[in-house]
């Protein structure tokens, strides 16, 4: 069964403090993981350390489509025949989807279309409401780097917000210009800069107008994943890796449906165990001291109903889940979505 942590003060860590506005927003196992999980990512918080992962999820007070609408807005580009055949494909969930987002394209490009396929992403990955929200303001106001997966550029415009506040109030500490990396060229292999932003966009470089959606594409850019060496890209790989290894990672707004980004992890997770225990062995065969375990701890903010549908699917907690990868779930309970922007406004007063 579950229920609400209530009539908790506070949570004194360190130097840190956990109000009990959040914790009474928790959505609690009957362990209390979700708990013990927020204390421990308040006593990790650290502005230059901490890297927000920023899936889909935020963006859809934007009316920014998700993935399988826009899958479907893809499809409609199609023919009549095209789309009777194809569209039983949307329902078998986003492992399909790469696969699908293939076939598109293919069936575009005969008809000397291929152009419409990135067109239309575009088109759809302009804010029609408004271009950033205030969760996104207070993650990149308690963040140095941001990683994100999403085709949208509503991190840059919330830089581009401060940056305008800025001028209007006459504060130079807002008016910050991000380094923006992208997949164009291996941008994104190149480290941060810790006295500015830093924006990494793993899967779409706007400038070029190059997306990773299609099959072809994530077998290119996830060969731990694809097993496909020819005409393979690490840089993506060598991203993810340097951050899961130095840095603790908060998902926001990120499900792991993209199987080729879970699976990675899982594989980069495994393989920096297997440096681990390597290392290890060459310490204790000369008699020295082994090298201490990456205790780098990770966490997935997650909601209620999405936990829930998780362990319909998986028949697996998402806790058990996401253990052999150090990223330990928080989840807030049902319309508690103000959650994400509460524990980012608490954060940034933790951080005094």
């Amino acid at each position: 069964m579950s229920q609400s942590i209530k009539n908790l003060d506070y949570i004194k860590i360190e130097d840190n403090i956990v109000p009990p506005e959040l914790t009474r927003h928790l959505f609690e196992e009957k362990d209390g993981k979700s708990y013990t999980n927020l204390i421990s990512l308040f006593k990790d918080y650290s502005e230059n350390k901490t890297v927000a992962f920023i899936g889909a999820g935020m963006s859809i007070p934007l009316d920014i489509p998700g993935w399988k609408d826009l899958m479907e807005r893809l499809l409609d580009k199609c023919s009549t025949r095209f789309k009777n055949k194809y569209k039983k494909k949307l329902g078998l969930g986003p492992k399909a989807y790469p696969e699908l987002a293939d076939d598109i394209f293919k069936s575009l490009k005969r008809r000397q279309k291929a152009a419409e396929f990135y067109d239309e992403i575009r088109q759809m990955m302009d804010p029609q409401v408004i271009s950033h929200t205030q969760t996104h303001e207070k993650i990149v106001a308690t963040t140095n780097i941001q990683l994100t997966t999403n085709f949208d550029s509503a991190i840059d415009q919330t830089y581009k917000h401060f940056r305008d506040l800025g001028d209007r109030i006459a504060d130079e500490k807002l008016k910050i210009s991000p380094n923006v990396f992208s997949i164009y060229n291996n941008e994104i292999e190149r480290p941060p800069d810790s006295s500015k932003g830093n924006i990494y966009y793993l899967h779409a470089d706007m400038q070029s107008d190059f997306y990773i959606l299609r099959k072809c594409d994530y077998n290119r850019y996830y060969p731990n994943v694809s097993k496909k060496k020819a005409g393979s890209q690490n840089c993506i790989i060598h991203c993810l890796r340097t951050f899961y290894q130095f840095n603790n990672i908060v998902f926001i707004g990120f499900s792991f449906d993209d199987n080729y980004v879970k699976e990675c992890f899982y594989a980069i997770a495994k393989q920096v165990q297997l440096e681990y225990e390597e290392s290890q062995n060459r310490y204790d065969i000369a008699c020295r001291p082994g090298p201490r375990k990456n205790q780098i701890r990770h966490y997935l903010l997650v909601s209620e109903n999405t936990a829930k549908d998780w362990l319909q699917k998986n028949s697996i907690s998402i806790f058990k889940e996401f253990e052999p990868l150090n990223i330990y779930p928080i989840i807030y309970s049902k319309n508690r979505h103000l959650f994400i922007y509460d524990l980012f406004n608490k954060l940034d007063r933790a951080r005094g």
